[in-house]
């Protein structure tokens, strides 16, 4: 640990009165003990650290970036509760952790750290652009820019293009179910299965099926 800081000297003035009335007094200086709480944390601030006199009870608060979420605390401790209540009895270093935002509030198949870090699209709108295909949409399956409704400036919106020229358009093609037969020896049951709009076939060996007359 650091050695801690010797400060605020006080004078105390003592006097002592014995048994045969003589009396003495004597002038002391007295020094306060002081520690310095170090704090520090990526893709974050922590508000508190700075220098405390001994046994002061201080508080360190984490606030994470956009895109982040506070996790816990390393050094000196290990606890996780936010803020977090230290103890000046010593010089203390302690580290907050943030980790990636891995909830995704408008469920638009992309994380809030994706869309805040890596897109700049809105984490609470699953259509920045207003365009019909939500983010995760543009980027996973059509591969457009969810913060331009025409990517490729073509004047055709990136949800009425039709990439693959099978007469469907992209919003279409993302946001229709088609049911299709399990298996070749399937009768009525058929599993449901969206087309792509990058491929004009829903399979590329779509399975035969032989129907029963009554069908």
């Amino acid at each position: 640990f650091a050695t801690p800081a010797l400060t605020g000297p006080r004078d105390y003035w003592v006097r002592v009165t014995d048994s045969s009335w003589y009396t003495d007094s004597a002038t002391a200086t007295v020094s306060i003990l002081q520690f310095v709480l170090s704090a520090s944390g990526l893709h974050g601030t922590i508000t508190g650290s700075g220098t405390y006199t001994d046994m002061t009870n201080a508080s360190l608060t984490a606030t994470a970036d956009p895109g982040y979420v506070f996790s816990g605390w390393t050094g000196d401790t290990t606890a996780t509760t936010n803020p977090l209540p230290v103890l000046m009895d010593q010089a203390r270093t302690i580290g907050a952790v943030f980790s990636q935002d891995t909830a995704d509030n408008d469920s638009d198949g992309l994380t809030n750290f994706e869309e805040i870090v890596v897109y700049g699209t809105d984490p609470n709108k699953a259509d920045t652009d207003g365009d019909g295909l939500t983010d995760g949409q543009e980027i996973h399956f059509s591969h457009t820019n969810p913060l331009l409704v025409d990517s490729n400036s073509n004047g055709i919106s990136d949800a009425l293009e039709d990439p693959d020229g099978d007469g469907l358009t992209t919003l279409f093609e993302l946001n229709t179910t088609i049911p299709i037969p399990c298996s070749p020896t399937a009768t009525r049951t058929a599993c449901p299965m969206h087309t792509r709009p990058s491929s004009k076939d829903l399979r590329s060996n779509p399975p035969s099926v032989t129907r029963s007359p009554s069908i």
